[in-house]
């Protein structure tokens, strides 16, 4: 995909050598070398695409990404609505909603539904959306600021291709025969499953066809062909699945998380990874001992075992970090916080903080990625539980609902 993304007709990645197209298994130590030193960055066009102003499928084929296979797999069924031609009324046969972008594009390859749509708002880091911008996130589009309406992460070129631009979810809903929900077990992906189900919950004329696709890996990263090959099932959406989703959600946003810890007290089976993603999330609050989270904690491992570099202690694909709670943006904050504070756990990391601007500024990424870290006296001690970064540094983040405010003292 990466080879995709910097070779394709108009590439969204430029810093990829061209000799380095092709890594054979047999004797070519010297140029993987030289690809995992490549220096990458984004193209204009891929600037635009992470702004969500473009689309990369509309100026490359899709082969370049999803494995050399044709550039459209899909069904004429894929691209028309279907329509009564004794009807005015167009009805599509299938909307498919899921939580990253990557997952919609999968599936459209794989033909699945007519339409599928990512909802992207993570609900894992800041404070969450007010009452009234909770309303107005899937109502018809009128003056939400962007960000704040469900069609903000899907290309306007497609929704307008459908007809479906600026609509409120349930009137696409009732458009369609059929609603989907395909869901990643990852925490973000779950909570945002509750959401949707807690929205729809009062709409019995969308609950009635809507069905659950629970999946145990991560869609967006399977190629269409093989995605459809695995027809993972879909079940029907029952009112138990909406009670518990509706409980859950209130939890989340409740001002504690008491209310989140006695899910764990519930038969939560009916969510196949929701279990595990209140445990997940519980271990992100900062633990008595250390004040910091799971995923701090492993990054201070991680430092402590030898990993010098900064995306040496990020999570990834084969990465010594397991934790999978944050994204890429987010784990990045959690690192500036531990190195940049009034009392640092973490010293050596030579820039911040870790947001756009040092992404496209290449001098400044550069020497992020250059920085050699190591755990500080403080970092030392607070891996060997003799310290707690609360005592040194403020801490001030939102964890669902709850406010989680610490003061710098003992």
């Amino acid at each position: 995909m990466l080879e995709g993304l910097a070779h394709s007709p108009l590439p969204a990645v430029v810093g990829l050598d061209d000799e380095l197209r092709v890594l054979d298994k047999e004797n070519h130590a010297g140029r993987h070398a030289a690809f995992l030193r490549s220096w990458l960055s984004l193209t204009e066009f891929g600037k635009a695409i992470l702004a969500h102003k473009e689309d990369f499928s509309r100026h490359n084929p899709i082969d370049s990404l999803m494995g050399r296979h044709e550039a459209d797999q899909r069904s004429d069924m894929a691209f028309r609505s279907c329509s009564d031609e004794t009807s005015t009324e167009t009805r599509m046969t299938r909307l498919i909603l899921t939580a990253d972008s990557s997952a919609a594009g999968a599936l459209m390859g794989a033909h699945p539904g007519d339409l599928a749509i990512a909802i992207e708002r993570r609900l894992i880091w800041g404070a969450l959306l007010s009452g009234v911008q909770l309303d107005a996130f899937f109502a018809a589009r009128t003056t939400q600021e962007n960000g704040l309406h469900w069609q903000d992460d899907s290309p306007s070129w497609r929704l307008e291709e459908f007809g479906v631009a600026d609509l409120g979810l349930i009137e696409l809903c009732t458009k369609c025969e059929a609603v989907e929900l395909w869901i990643n077990p990852e925490p973000n992906a779950q909570l945002m499953l509750l959401w949707l189900l807690d929205y729809l919950r009062p709409h019995a004329n969308v609950t009635s066809r809507l069905a659950l696709v629970q999946a145990d890996f991560s869609i967006g990263n399977q190629l269409p062909r093989e995605l459809a090959a695995l027809r993972p099932q879909a079940v029907p959406v029952r009112n138990d699945h909406l009670e518990i989703a509706a409980s859950a959600w209130a939890a989340w946003r409740a001002p504690t998380p008491q209310a989140w810890f006695d899910l764990l007290a519930r038969d939560l089976k009916t969510f196949l990874h929701l279990r595990n993603t209140v445990i997940s999330l519980l271990e992100e609050l900062p633990m008595r001992g250390s004040g910091l989270g799971a995923t701090e904690m492993r990054i201070l491992e991680l430092i402590s075992a030898g990993h010098v570099h900064p995306y040496e202690v990020f999570p990834g694909h084969e990465k010594s970090n397991e934790r999978r709670v944050f994204g890429y943006w987010e784990v990045g904050a959690l690192l500036d916080g531990l190195a940049h504070g009034p009392a640092p756990a973490v010293l050596g990391l030579d820039e911040g903080p870790f947001d756009l601007d040092m992404h496209e500024d290449a001098g400044r990424h550069a020497r992020y990625k250059r920085s050699r870290l190591a755990l500080t006296e403080l970092g030392k001690a607070i891996i060997a539980r003799a310290d707690d970064f609360s005592w040194h540094n403020p801490i001030h983040r939102w964890w669902g609902g709850t406010e989680v405010v610490v003061r710098e003292e003992r």
